[in-house]
């Protein structure tokens, strides 16, 4: 019996041990949550994305998802170059909602989503060749981006 309690002792110790030494080993990341509207030529954007990449590459990139011009998105601080991509939707309704998508299941039970018609929106430069770039210091700055259509 001595036996087993020094042997559960001993595994405690252990234990408490490794979750020390792990706690301690773990980096924290060091992230905000931002917000922000995305423009082209002074128009929301009706739906896209946008990425934010570390321009030093020594944290994790960042992004979210844009919806009638605003998004929200969980980034690191620091310097961050910033990529878009977005969509006009071609028919809406009177909320600004897109029309003309299609949810599906077919005689094989499988779903298929035809998305609305839009148009490309955001020119290719901005997620290919992206110049624009923001600091996030505290999160709090303001992160408004009206783009160029051209």
């Amino acid at each position: 019996m001595e036996r087993i309690m020094k042997r559960r002792a001993l595994l405690g110790v252990f234990v408490l041990f490794a979750a020390v030494i792990l706690s301690g080993c773990a980096e924290k990341r060091k992230e905000v949550t931002i917000t922000g509207t995305v423009s082209v030529a002074g128009k929301p954007v009706d739906g896209g994305m946008i990425q934010f990449i570390p321009v030093s590459q020594d944290s994790f990139e960042g992004g979210g998802i844009i919806d009638k011009g605003k998004f929200t998105a969980t980034v690191p601080y620091g310097e961050l170059s910033v990529r878009f991509r977005g969509n006009e939707y071609l028919q809406k309704d009177a909320n600004g909602n897109p029309l003309g998508g299609k949810d599906e299941t077919g005689p094989d039970g499988m779903r298929t989503y035809t998305p609305p018609p839009s148009r490309q929106m955001i020119p290719d430069r901005y997620w290919f060749n992206s110049e624009v770039k923001v600091t996030v210091q505290t999160g709090k700055e303001p992160f408004d981006f009206n783009l160029e259509a051209k």
